[in-house]
């Protein structure tokens, strides 16, 4: 009889760990969903940096770039069929871009993709560093044109401290 009993209680014990006896597992998830909900208005308060910032050096964005994604400090923008006189026209409003940051007082490291072809790719990637209270504001801004397929990309990235 002391055997069934002390059976019977090691089942019951069992059961009422596995299904929710403890609150540890609770509490991880707590602390998962909390870690990722930061996460989330971190990466949303960096990109609205992001757009502040062309919004106070006037960095205008042709209206055939779309945002196709925003994650940490960055926007990346796609522009379709991109060929001829919009290409020109887009390439033109890259440079018009570097112009207004470096009007801004930004400085301009050379070219890090040094104006790059890879099989049709066309890459351009320029950093700008301008002293800010003992830190350093930082913007990358980068193209790439894809000749096969006519698709050009932009990412713009600001990082209000290094």
């Amino acid at each position: 009889m002391k055997t069934i009993n002390l059976i019977l209680m090691f089942v019951i014990a069992t059961l009422f760990y596995s299904c929710g006896g403890s609150n540890q597992g609770k509490e991880e998830n707590a602390e998962t969903v909390q870690n990722q909900q930061n996460s989330q208005e971190n990466d949303a308060c960096k990109k609205e940096d992001v757009i502040k910032i062309l919004n106070k050096y006037n960095i205008i964005i042709p209206e055939e770039f779309v945002v196709i994604d925003s994650d940490m400090a960055h926007l990346v923008y796609e522009a379709v069929d991109v060929e001829g006189e919009i290409k020109t026209q887009l390439e033109d409003a890259f440079e018009q871009m570097r112009a207004a940051i470096k009007n801004a007082g930004f400085a301009e490291e050379p070219d890090f993709s040094d104006n790059q072809n890879l099989g049709g790719i066309f890459k351009r990637g320029l950093r700008y560093e301008k002293p800010a209270g003992g830190k350093t504001e930082l913007i990358l801004l980068g193209y790439d044109y894809i000749e096969s397929s006519k698709e050009m990309f932009l990412t713009i990235s600001y990082y209000p401290e290094i």
